[in-house]
């Protein structure tokens, strides 16, 4: 999942994450360390990991999201203290 980009990550969020999952951008990435998005990705359950965090959301994902929300998510997790742009 390395070839996603953060900001695509971001703006993906923002537009079909953050309204149905209740939850802006920053408080999806800080659910978990870098270490801890990293394993999520190793161990092939990064999609599984977004509808557990935000159910509703599995039957209109694309998988397609999946690289840039990872790059998204392990920019600004928990551990990083970053805050997203917007």
């Amino acid at each position: 999942m390395t070839r996603g980009s953060v900001i695509e990550g971001e703006q993906l969020f923002i537009k079909h994450l953050q309204g149905p999952c209740q939850l802006s951008a920053s408080e999806f990435a800080a659910k978990h360390t870098q270490e801890e998005w990293e394993a999520i990705v190793q161990a092939g359950e990064f999609e599984a990991e977004v509808f557990r965090i935000c159910p509703i959301i599995k039957e209109h994902y694309r998988m397609e999201w999946s690289p840039s929300l990872y790059q998204f998510a392990y920019t600004y997790a928990y551990d990083t203290g970053d805050l997203p742009i917007r």
